[in-house]
């Protein structure tokens, strides 16, 4: 089995849409460079073109967009922030030095001290009790799945603009998206969360009806395919950072393992 790997091509590109919005105000989504000017995010932060080196199962999770941060010692638009540093940035993110003494991955703060996000926690918890059985070693994100955003550029609480804006910024997005899910060699994506479910059924092609609500969606598989033709299937969950059950966490485990190995 082929690891699915992002092409340095897609982060490049990533990279050079973020500098084209903070210079050009009528790129479509200059507005987020903005938001996040008027709060106090400064340097502006850029966007994210993935998380993780390769991903061995195939396997992506699937965000709506980054949450800009306060603390976080994270790639900004800074004379000395080069595309190579950009880059070797997201890939070696869930690094072995990105890791606390007990294998958790963290973050470094500003201040020099790191904090472990949650989020990431939760779906390396997920991934080591429920696909145990499909991994040589405890399963980690970097190296059995990858993280990736169907919106790159940063913000609050998955705010976009409003509707007008927002509009523009997803149709800005889909042949970034596509083409990531259509050439990384991902086989299996969770979307995880409702918003990032809802961005995954209006981009793929599903070969059935799928539900609207990603409460009706969780732990079951569908298949879809990317605009460029790329067949996947497709394990939507309820978002990680919530209160999800261990029996909806076993449900989704069990879909994902049948995912991984068709």
């Amino acid at each position: 089995m082929k690891a699915a790997e992002v092409s340095q091509a897609h982060s490049r590109r990533v990279y050079d849409d973020g500098l084209a919005a903070v210079g050009d105000a009528h790129h479509p989504c200059h507005h987020l460079v903005r938001w996040q000017q008027d709060n106090g995010f400064s340097p502006f932060q850029l966007p994210e073109p993935f998380s993780g080196v390769r991903s061995t199962l195939g396997l992506a999770f699937v965000g709506l967009n980054p949450s800009a941060t306060r603390d976080e010692q994270i790639s900004c638009h800074t004379p000395d922030m080069m595309f190579d540093i950009y880059d070797s940035f997201y890939r070696g993110r869930f690094s072995e030095a990105n890791r606390d003494a007990r294998g958790r991955l963290v973050v470094r703060k500003h201040d020099g001290t790191a904090k472990v996000p949650r989020f990431w926690r939760r779906i390396e918890l997920f991934g080591r009790k429920h696909l145990l059985s499909l991994c040589d070693d405890p399963f980690s994100l970097g190296e059995h799945a990858i993280l990736v955003e169907a919106i790159h550029f940063k913000t609050a609480r998955g705010w976009l603009g409003n509707a007008a804006a927002q509009r523009r910024v997803v149709a800005h997005h889909r042949p970034f998206l596509d083409s990531l899910l259509s050439d990384s060699g991902f086989r299996v994506l969770v979307p995880t969360g409702n918003l990032a479910w809802r961005q995954l059924r209006d981009l793929l092609r599903f070969d059935n009806a799928v539900p609207q609500r990603i409460s009706q969606a969780h732990g079951r598989l569908f298949r879809a395919r990317t605009e460029a033709g790329a067949s996947l299937i497709v394990c939507p969950t309820l978002h990680f950072s919530s209160a999800v059950s261990h029996q909806d966490l076993a449900r989704l485990g069990v879909t994902v393992r049948e995912a991984i190995q068709l």
